[in-house]
């Protein structure tokens, strides 16, 4: 019986590794097993120096090794030049590296970070979403953290991420990426009209963001937060 190959999906886990074994266990419940059987996974890691710390990198390696899925390699950096866009710098290393390499769905989320229940990869296979914070608060966005975790296919992902990493990389020593941003001004009435069709909540409009979501539209792009499309959100470990 023919069996049709599965998609392949790049998992990249950024920041520290403090809570790395709580983030893999979660991972392997609500990402891994769920989808193993139509999804393909590689994972890209990219933290502190830990060169020296040996029993670590060993661990990584076997947690990220499975019949299920594989390491594509670990990134070792100090960002202590690059504090205020760490995240930023991180992603854009990932992404760089495999620029050249196409995935059918790209994952990024933080080591110290869980979901709040199962994700079905098949609902992101044609768009991008954030998948929001589980905690409510007032933002300049959107009522929940905005970059803990985000999913979606290879057209809908870079159109979201590479404007993103332009604009957070700006003044930064780093190559940019292509510059897929193409819309250079938003209106008040455009931006409240963009919370809207995407589900945001906010008292105060980001115009820079704004800005990236409606040149996806305008590229045809699909854009959506977690919990109107899944309920799904993300908890902080600390």
């Amino acid at each position: 019986m023919f069996r049709k190959p599965r998609k392949k999906v790049l998992c990249m886990i950024i920041g520290l590794t403090r809570t790395y074994q709580k983030t893999y266990s979660n991972m392997l419940s609500y990402l891994i097993k769920n989808n193993e059987s139509r999804y393909e996974f590689t994972f890209l890691l990219n933290t502190q120096e830990i060169d020296k710390n040996k029993t670590l990198l060993e661990s990584l390696k076997t947690y990220y090794t499975l019949p299920t899925h594989h390491l594509k390699g670990i990134i070792q950096m100090n960002c202590n030049h690059c504090v205020k866009d760490a995240y930023s710098v991180r992603l854009y290393q990932c992404l760089k590296s495999e620029e050249l390499n196409a995935y059918d769905l790209y994952v990024n989320m933080r080591f110290d970070t869980i979901l709040t229940g199962p994700i079905q990869l098949d609902h992101y296979k044609d768009r991008f979403c954030i998948i929001t914070g589980n905690w409510e608060r007032e933002c300049c966005y959107h009522n929940r953290d905005w970059d803990l975790m985000s999913v979606g296919n290879r057209f809908n992902y870079l159109l979201y991420h590479y404007p993103m990493i332009n604009h957070d990389l700006s003044n930064h020593v780093y190559e940019p990426f292509p510059d897929l941003l193409q819309v250079k001004d938003i209106t008040e009435e455009e931006i409240t009209h963009l919370n809207t069709r995407c589900g945001l909540i906010t008292n105060l409009p980001n115009k820079d963001y704004s800005i990236i979501l409606k040149n996806m539209l305008v590229l045809k792009g699909r854009f959506f937060v977690s919990e109107k499309l899944d309920g799904v959100h993300v908890n902080l470990l600390r």
